[in-house]
């Protein structure tokens, strides 16, 4: 619901302080073409998303400011989809924020968590139409990929605590390939990774495997196999996020932009996946078998 509330009865919580910057060009923009888009607020008249905006309009002497109203629970998560287009945000603080909105969609939409499957039924049984999975309905308020999102959630998840407080005001912080590699070690391995890279013995987490590589072969194979997957990975993503239909011309793209690894590299590992993913396959369908016998 949009309505226009006074300014002075709108309640601001704390929270980063505005950009005196952006104020200035929002007033611009709010003279010349008027304000494009309401702020949000709960319905007890809580400030969730546009701060700036906000701000602009008392500058230019505003008294009421068109809202958009929404319920109370609804309000974190709308903040969190405000947050997640900040560009200040650091790759772990961008996880974090997702790995809470996964928390809170999951509570609002629970049909759609993964392996939930009574909810699921039930909402096909009564004709109801399911609501997008996390990922996606994550990835069409930000502009994300599901898989960057997942990867994020995956960063914010398995980094442990006392290592995000390490890092969490140090440059390692907004680094996603140091932050995923962190992500898919152990958690001594984490606290030894960022101590060295705290010593400044090594300057990246990237340098450390590297350093650990030469000492450990199978450290070098397992992350090779990781940045190949992420290869992959990524031609996919750019099918999704260019909508490309030709497949074709999305790999020529890819690798005009990164070619650190061969095509026989990338179709190696992809015909392990996809053997991997055939007896998956098979093992579902006899699961299912002995499920229908019983």
């Amino acid at each position: 619901m949009i309505t226009s509330k006074r300014i002075t009865s709108i309640t601001i919580k704390q929270r980063r302080p505005a950009s005196p910057e952006k104020i200035s060009q929002l007033c611009e923009s709010i003279q010349a073409v008027g304000l494009l888009n309401p702020i949000t607020v709960t319905d007890w008249g809580v400030l969730v998303a546009g701060l700036h905006r906000l701000e602009a309009c008392k500058k230019l002497g505003w008294l009421e400011i068109p809202c958009t109203v929404i319920k109370e629970e609804d309000a974190e998560i709308a903040e969190i989809d405000e947050n997640l287009i900040r560009n200040e945000l650091t790759a772990l603080e961008r996880g974090e924020l997702l790995a809470r909105r996964k928390v809170l969609y999951e509570e609002m939409h629970p049909e759609t968590k993964a392996g939930n499957t009574v909810e699921r039924q039930e909402v096909k049984r009564n004709d109801f139409v399911l609501p997008p999975s996390f990922a996606e309905d994550t990835a069409s308020k930000t502009g994300m990929t599901p898989r960057s999102v997942q990867q994020d959630i995956q960063i914010a998840k398995a980094i442990t605590p006392e290592v995000k407080e390490i890092i969490r005001s140090t440059p390692l912080a907004d680094k996603k390939t140091d932050l995923l590699h962190l992500a898919r070690m152990e958690p001594s391995e984490q606290q030894t990774a960022v101590a060295k890279v705290s010593s400044g013995e090594v300057k990246t987490i990237s340098q450390y495997i590297k350093e650990q590589s030469k000492q450990d072969p199978d450290c070098k194979k397992i992350d090779r196999e990781h940045k190949i997957q992420d290869t992959i990975g990524d031609c996919i993503d750019l099918v999704a996020i260019r909508k490309i239909k030709d497949y074709d011309e999305a790999v020529s793209l890819y690798f005009e932009w990164n070619n650190v690894f061969t095509v026989e590299d990338c179709l190696h590992r992809l015909n392990q996946s996809i053997e991997h993913l055939n007896n998956i396959k098979a093992a579902l369908k006899n699961y299912n078998k002995l499920k229908v016998v019983k």
